[in-house]
């Protein structure tokens, strides 16, 4: 990701174009998403394509997970970045990538509720306004698109009900070949990362988040082959370093640092980078 996301800023500078994440996003096709490409396109609707989305998206992208969350007449799309946050080209090329290739599937008219960074605003927003046909946000809490359940239940150009049962047999063959985490490794490590807003997380408080006492969690990680310390520190390394790559939160770490010293040092203590 931190390779990627250096190609992307190398090639906005040598292009002198600030809109690359936007127009290397409408480059993707779905020949570019290995097997995952035929399978959303045989999908019947939008939401069955989303759904199947989410279940295989780490035959593509596994380092922000993506989830879907429910409201009254629309599907927030949201990327979970309490735990890693990729910079600002990589974020709007993938927001590009996702509504280009729901255009490019979907029968008639195909336009989005709203989008949300959480990365710094640019100076002007008008050509994320034109591109994405609806209002977008920066600097919020967590990238969002929102779907309308209008848009969800546009049907598809090719649906093939027959040939997206092979091809989903084919795409969890590879997807059990990827490598696995211990659930309890991801829900501690999920838990760590919101309890290090407010200071230093101990294994009690990230025991009371998981509703199990310490000792059954220790056990649960020893199991898994690592241990509470460790996942800490892996947390704390992965944040600090997203962090230094956004200039916004290296503005918002030294705020921190200054007003409220408890917090923003857990970030880097113990050794951990």
């Amino acid at each position: 990701m931190d390779r990627w996301e250096r190609m992307l800023a190398c090639a906005e500078q040598h292009l002198g174009d600030p809109l690359l994440g936007l127009h290397v996003g409408q480059t993707i096709t779905a020949r570019h998403l290995g097997i995952l490409g035929p399978v959303l396109l045989a999908c019947d609707n939008l939401g069955a394509a989303l759904q199947r989305l989410e279940r295989y998206q780490r035959l593509i992208f596994d380092v922000v997970p993506m989830s879907q969350r429910a409201g009254p007449g629309w599907v927030d799309v949201v990327w979970d970045i309490s735990r890693y946050r990729p910079g600002r080209l990589v974020t709007e090329t993938g927001f590009a990538v996702f509504t280009q290739f729901c255009r490019s599937i979907v029968r008639g008219v195909a336009n989005l509720s709203a989008v949300e960074f959480a990365h710094l605003e640019p100076t002007d927003i008008r050509p994320y306004e034109d591109f994405f046909g609806c209002p977008v946000k920066f600097e919020r809490p967590e990238p969002v698109i929102r779907v309308g359940l209008d848009f969800l239940a546009s049907p598809l150009k090719s649906p093939d009900p027959g040939l997206i049962l092979v091809l989903e047999q084919h795409a969890d063959r590879l997807l059990s070949q990827l490598p696995q985490e211990a659930e309890v490794i991801e829900q501690v490590r999920k838990a760590i990362a919101h309890l290090l807003l407010e200071g230093e997380p101990d294994i009690g408080k990230v025991s009371v988040k998981l509703c199990c006492s310490s000792r059954t969690l220790q056990r649960r990680l020893r199991t898994a082959g690592t241990g509470f310390r460790d996942e800490l520190n892996f947390v704390r390394y992965q944040l600090a370093t997203s962090y230094l790559r956004d200039p916004g939160c290296r503005s918002s770490m030294l705020l921190c640092s200054s007003d409220t010293p408890s917090t923003a040092p857990s970030l880097v203590r113990s050794g951990s980078g």
